[in-house]
């Protein structure tokens, strides 16, 4: 009996043993194994955030905040089962209020709402060393990529991207964007045989030529217009002359030929104020010529004109009739 009594005795002190093991490993749940903690009592307990989200409050539109370290962690200390209904319950929020500040650079406290007052918070580092920094802007001309060139079709040209709009504003502190390089697009011309107008997304680089996302582009898409063109085929002047060209009979052998006759150039629809000067009188002319002159002007002129198949230049003067003297006296 008196056996039996020490058995069930030695199954509850063991039973309470790894209840209370169990207790500390839930309660202590989430704690960093490089930080050593130490309890005051058997009721208190641990619990460990790392990499605080830390929300900073201030005028977005105009500041950006720049912190000096990495992201802080939270210890929380005091009653297990207080801790176990924060850790089961809402998210905690933590920030640092900013609003109203100017520029510059602070050194604040973390606040936090969502965790029982009756518990002990402590930060670390608890002080969050920053840089509150004034956006600036700046205006910059994207320049798009035609890729794909190489597919398009032969009877088919791709003309320069017409830009709808021709500058894009990226809002962002001023250490970003004095790293800027440019703002550059992607077009994709391989099928294209018409011209069309994109709608491009927009990405901003450094001066490596690396991606920049965290930069504040405030134009992320425009449109951007390419023209395409269809080739003309041109047939040379030459080979059409070939095909037009018939040919004429031989005149028949003559014994005694008489000499042949040389063509005029001559000048018609010549303006009645006006003297024409020739200055083409030492050419040599196997057809006759004319050169109409309607409509033309006082002036010098140089023209090539087809004398029987061959080209030659012409060089002549327009010059105005000086005007006749008034012959009539007074008596």
């Amino acid at each position: 009996m008196k056996k039996e009594i020490f058995i069930r005795i030695g199954v509850f002190i063991i039973s309470l043993l790894l209840a209370s093991i169990l207790a500390i490993n839930v309660s202590t749940l989430g704690e960093e194994r490089n930080h050593e903690f130490s309890f005051t009592n058997s009721t208190e307990g641990i619990y460990v955030i790392e990499e605080l989200n830390i929300e900073y409050r201030y005028d977005k539109t105009k500041y950006e905040v720049v912190p000096f370290v990495t992201k802080p962690y939270a210890v929380i200390k005091g009653d297990k089962s207080k801790i176990n209904l924060m850790k089961w319950g809402e998210e905690p929020q933590f920030y640092i209020e900013l609003s109203g500040k100017p520029p510059g650079t602070y050194r604040e406290e973390i606040s936090y709402t969502g965790i029982n007052k009756d518990l002990e918070v402590e930060f670390y580092p608890g002080i969050v060393d920053l840089r509150l920094m004034e956006q600036q802007t700046i205006r910059l001309t994207p320049s798009i990529e035609l890729i794909g060139m190489d597919k398009v079709k032969e009877n088919y040209i791709i003309s320069v991207p017409e830009l709808l709009k021709e500058e894009v504003l990226i809002r962002d502190i001023q250490d970003k964007l004095n790293q800027v390089g440019q703002v550059k697009g992607e077009i994709d011309v391989s099928k294209l045989t018409k011209t069309k107008e994109f709608e491009v997304s927009l990405s901003v680089y450094n001066r490596d030529g690396n991606l920049m996302p965290d930069i504040n582009l405030l134009d992320k898409n425009i449109k951007v217009k390419v023209p395409v063109e269809k080739k003309v085929t041109i047939v040379k002047e030459e080979v059409i002359k070939k095909i037009v060209v018939v040919e004429a009979p031989k005149e028949p052998k003559v014994e005694n030929p008489l000499p042949k006759q040389e063509g005029i150039l001559s000048f018609v629809n010549i303006p009645e104020n006006l003297d024409l000067t020739n200055t083409s009188s030492d050419l040599k002319w196997t057809g006759n010529v004319t050169i109409d002159v309607k409509g033309f002007k006082e002036g010098k002129y140089e023209m090539t004109v087809d004398d029987a198949g061959t080209k030659k230049t012409v060089k002549f003067v327009l010059k105005s009739n000086p005007p006749e003297e008034n012959e009539d006296t007074d008596e």
